[in-house]
């Protein structure tokens, strides 16, 4: 049985829509995703945040729940193939760029969305960028 590659998707949950359609692009093509956990206690406070996404790490965690699913994200980019970094813009908030330097000391393959705007993030996105579709080409091709 051939061993499936497993990506780790990082960034910020203001993007969370873009999050949702990078997994599904991923999943559609029967490569492994794993994305951040989301705390919300009921969906209709998701589908809130979808239209308001500002919101979703001022109003929807509490500390507690932030450094457990930091911890927990970290584990996965360590257990994960790629990271592949959701910037929109080219934003990489503080968090993001921990999980990258995981990722960067650890050997993943890095790659993101957009090009990042912060200089030394961008040193540690060694794979360069590649849209969501070019990513599932290239996982393919191996």
């Amino acid at each position: 049985m051939p061993r499936y590659k497993t990506v780790c998707l990082v960034g910020s949950l203001k993007f969370l829509e873009d999050f949702n359609r990078v997994e599904s692009a991923l999943n559609a093509e029967g490569v492994i995703c794993i994305k951040p956990i989301v705390f919300r206690d009921n969906i209709l406070s998701i589908l809130e945040d979808i239209k308001h996404p500002d919101r979703i790490l001022k109003e929807s965690r509490t500390r507690e729940e932030e450094l457990i699913g930091t911890k927990m994200h970290i584990a996965n980019v360590a257990i994960s193939d790629i990271t592949y970094i959701i910037d929109r813009g080219g934003y990489v908030g503080l968090s993001t760029a921990v999980e990258i330097g995981v990722a960067w000391a650890l050997s993943k393959e890095i790659y993101s969305m957009e090009k990042v705007e912060d200089p030394a993030v961008e040193l540690l996105v060694r794979d360069g960028v590649l849209s969501p579709e070019k990513l599932v080409e290239k996982i393919k091709a191996r």
